[in-house]
């Protein structure tokens, strides 16, 4: 415990003041794995809805709160309307950030309870040349934020199963 107290102070005078007394405990934080899944096939130039990345989110040892994420997809500013699904449900639209970004903000928490798992698409209608490579990883810890739901204060990220490493990001030609 800790607490926060002035017995004396010179000058105007203030003495015996005494603050909350806090408590503080040692619990881990929660994770949470984000990995490739799966391929996706070869999209056209101009094909809308095209999925262009596949990956898993896995909720460690408390529910998993998902309210940001940011992905780095190599040439991002010729694809258009991105979107983030899950299964067949839209849960988040993608804007465009600058250089390779792409910004999905969820509208509430997407929630993966303890010890569960979620794969999700992103889809975009897709620009850029033929033959060019798409590549989509998460580029930071920092790029996702996931808060638990046991106490409140945001996950611990693994992504080396989707950190854009030989085999981690999801790429296909266009």
């Amino acid at each position: 415990t800790m607490n926060f107290s002035v017995v004396s102070a010179n000058g105007k005078s203030v003495s015996g003041v005494l603050g909350n007394t806090f408590s503080f405990s040692g619990n881990s934080v929660g994770t949470v794995t984000i990995v490739k899944t799966g391929t996706i096939t070869n999209p056209s130039i101009g094909q809308q809805n095209a999925v262009i990345g596949k990956f898993r989110v896995t909720a460690g040892n408390e529910n998993a709160e998902i309210q940001r994420l940011r992905l780095k997809i190599n040439n991002a500013i010729d694809h258009k309307v991105y979107a983030l699904y899950q299964g067949s449900d839209k849960v988040a639209d993608g804007v465009y950030a600058s250089g390779d970004y792409v910004d999905f903000a969820f509208s509430s928490p997407y929630t993966i309870a303890e010890g569960n798992s979620r794969n999700f698409d992103l889809k975009a209608t897709v620009g850029g040349q033929a033959a060019e490579t798409i590549s989509v990883a998460m580029d930071r810890d920092t790029d996702m934020v996931v808060v638990g739901g046991d106490f409140g204060f945001n996950q611990a990220i693994t992504r080396s199963g989707y950190d854009g490493s030989t085999a981690a990001g999801t790429e296909d030609d266009a």
